[in-house]
């Protein structure tokens, strides 16, 4: 017997499969989301650019700031770089996985139709639909503890990369306060020296 979360999974992505078939894809991204709070790690772009779903995978790819860009820290580019080769890879890994879920089915669905001469029914792909979660478990419990694992290292990364960010800015700060005090106090010096002199002249 079936649970419903199994026919569920299964018939979401039977469903999601369909609807983007024969839809082309946007290479070029087209979305622009806003970030609600901008942070110092990603302060000179507010805004992530994705593209329209992909028609196998049905990933939305994130379009990344240039990592050859010269004001990153060597923190920001390792976060930067590291977040667009776990976006491959899970691109890749859904890219695969659909792929092989709709030659699968199409492969049960001939097969029902060469022996009954008609389509499949509703009961016979739920069965398939039970079978291929069950061949699929180990692989997809895979995917999981590593995407878990990625994303941790993601989060390790993302906030030294922020620290890092914020560190600079507020470095950055500190030094035009410093430059601002020098400046000042060379003023009140001449300024005062000034006053000096006059009241010398006037005596």
């Amino acid at each position: 017997m079936l649970s419903h979360c199994e026919i569920t999974a299964a018939r979401s992505l039977d469903t999601s499969c369909r609807r983007t078939a024969g839809k082309a894809f946007s290479a070029t991204p087209i979305r622009s989301l806003k970030t609600s709070v901008p942070t110092y790690a990603s302060s000179r772009s507010s805004s992530l650019v994705v593209s329209s779903p992909h028609p196998t995978s049905h990933i939305r790819l994130i379009r990344f700031q240039d990592s050859a860009d010269p004001s990153l820290t060597e923190i920001e580019r390792s976060w930067k770089l590291h977040r667009e080769d776990v976006q491959r890879w899970h691109h890749a890994f859904w890219q695969e996985n659909n792929k092989h879920f709709v030659e699968e089915k199409a492969a049960f669905e001939n097969q029902v139709y060469r022996k009954h001469n008609r389509s499949a029914t509703p009961h016979e792909l739920s069965t398939f639909y039970k079978q291929y979660l069950d061949t699929s478990f180990d692989r997809h419990a895979q995917y999981n503890k590593a995407l878990w694992k990625e994303n941790t290292r993601m989060l390790a990364l993302g906030l030294r990369a922020e620290l890092s960010g914020l560190w600079r800015a507020t470095g950055q700060i500190m030094l035009g306060l410093d430059m601002w005090w020098h400046r000042m106090s060379q003023t009140i010096v001449r300024v005062g020296g000034g006053h000096r002199a006059q009241g010398i002249t006037f005596r």
